[in-house]
């Protein structure tokens, strides 16, 4: 069975995205256990104080998986691991029967199952997607289209929780910021990253 130059890459990179999330998971156990935890973190750049809200300092953040138990982080790690053997299950058997399927409107529900599926799998996967929709020197045409709708008609989050980020990150009410804040956002390119228009 042969599959085509864009079946065998658009393999290749799900099975890369997720050896990378296991290489990190791998380097950050590696760097808490022999002391270099986040010393090379960059700070914030600073707003001047005149367009700021009063806030509180900062804290420094540590992640929630970093202070749980050894049990917790693997139970996460397996947890994870099952979640995108699920999600990418069908589009992984897709992609095996496509060469030995008629072509006859299959494609469209073959890529329309890849898009859903890198919608799926989160936003490290979304961002995979976005970054093979721009890559026309390595992908088919019908790729790069069904692709492209993650960079700018993604998963939406709701406005209340873009108004509590905005308000929790600037400390007042986003009437005090703005004269107008549109519900709707602009732009969409994944869960966790909408454009608004203000």
């Amino acid at each position: 069975m042969q599959l085509s130059q864009s079946s065998r890459l658009v393999t290749l990179a799900c099975c890369g995205g997720a050896v990378l999330v296991i290489v990190r998971v791998i380097t950050r156990k590696r760097a808490e256990r022999f002391g270099g935890r986040h010393k090379h973190r960059a700070e914030p750049a600073s707003l001047p104080s005149d367009l700021l809200c009063p806030t509180v300092p900062p804290t420094p953040f540590r992640h929630p998986f970093e202070e749980s138990s050894i049990v917790w982080r693997g139970y996460f790690l397996v947890r994870r691991l099952a979640t995108l053997s699920y999600v990418f299950a069908p589009c992984a058997v897709a992609s095996c029967l496509r060469p030995l399927l008629p072509r006859h409107g299959l494609d469209k529900r073959y890529l329309a199952l890849l898009v859903s599926t890198l919608e799926r799998a989160g936003a490290g996967f979304q961002k995979l997607g976005q970054w093979m929709s721009m890559r026309p020197d390595q992908f088919d045409e019908a790729i790069i289209e069904a692709l492209s709708s993650l960079r700018d008609d993604g998963p939406r989050h709701s406005f209340a929780h873009t108004r509590d980020l905005v308000e929790a990150a600037f400390g007042c009410g986003l009437e005090q910021m703005f004269e107008r804040f549109d519900q709707l956002p602009v732009a969409s390119g994944s869960k966790f990253c909408a454009a608004y228009r203000t």
